[in-house]
């Protein structure tokens, strides 16, 4: 069934959401994440609940799977069981269909592959967290599992984002210490050097498109936190990916300037683990 005839027969709204949240996913989408996403979209709830009030309001997983089953011929399974375009042509034509849903479609994965959903639709929606580990151990814990996916779709995410909100959470989310050896330990390390590089770039861009006395503080300050990132994890990131030692994550921050907002993170950190007895020289914790 081609794409135009299916999105004028089957229930428009959900079709387009899932179709974008597809298209715009870096790695595609599982299950249980499309379930997820689905039910953090209020106008698609809003269309499948029009006639009822459900006592839990989150995507009924029915549904969901009559419409997997509709886009069969559209859809495959990629790595971990996430739906791709079964071609590239397909994703091109969606991204130019869907691209007036883009930044919505942008904000509600970002919320969701950072784990920033609020508590309370968290619980009310029966959300799956994601946390950067799997297991909810500290991702220095060498018995820990990283949480790839988040790894792998939560920067991209931000940064496609068109507000400076965005920007500034994508600051919090890249500029932390526990995503960024997550992200090393994924095998993420340079997509995420790529990512606050890019974020160094739109906060430039802003400060040049802006009066700098506009910005306000926090804005400031964020931009010159991520610019001490970028000049670190440039320097540092053959190093850090060397080996899963975590003295070479605390020896390369500790080694910047004086002024460096990297070392003094780096010291506020080990200060914090050895206050947990959870800090060993030589390995992962």
């Amino acid at each position: 069934m081609q794409l135009a005839v299916l999105l004028e027969l089957l229930l428009a709204v959900l079709v387009q959401a899932t179709l974008g949240f597809v298209t715009y996913s870096v790695g595609g989408v599982s299950d249980v994440e499309m379930e997820d996403l689905l039910s953090l979209h209020d106008e698609v709830l809003d269309f499948v609940f029009q006639y009822s009030t459900p006592n839990i309001r989150r995507l009924p997983s029915h549904v969901w799977l009559r419409l997997k089953g509709a886009l069969s011929d559209l859809l495959v399974e990629g790595d971990g069981g996430c739906l791709v375009w079964y071609h590239r042509q397909l994703k091109e034509t969606a991204e130019a269909y869907f691209s007036s849903h883009k930044r919505q479609l942008y904000g509600i994965m970002a919320r969701y592959f950072t784990n920033t959903v609020a508590a309370e639709v968290r619980d009310s929606r029966r959300i799956t967290k994601q946390e950067l580990t799997v297991c909810g151990r500290s991702a220095f814990d060498a018995a820990s599992v990283v949480n790839k996916r988040r790894c792998m779709e939560a920067g991209m995410h931000l940064l496609s984002s068109e507000s400076d909100d965005d920007l500034l959470s994508a600051e919090r989310e890249l500029c932390d210490f526990g995503v960024i050896c997550s992200m090393i330990r994924a095998g993420y390390g340079f997509q995420l050097l790529r990512d606050v590089i890019a974020l160094d770039q739109r906060w430039s861009l802003s400060l040049c498109n802006n009066n700098s006395s506009s910005l306000s503080t926090e804005q400031r300050q964020s931009h010159e936190r991520v610019n001490h990132y970028r000049r670190w994890l440039g320097e540092s990131m053959y190093y850090l990916s060397s080996q899963d030692c975590i003295s070479n994550f605390t020896f390369s921050g500790t080694a910047q300037p004086y002024n460096s907002i990297v070392r003094a993170d780096c010291f506020s950190f080990m200060a914090n683990l050895k206050c947990q007895q959870q800090y060993h020289p030589l390995v992962w914790v």
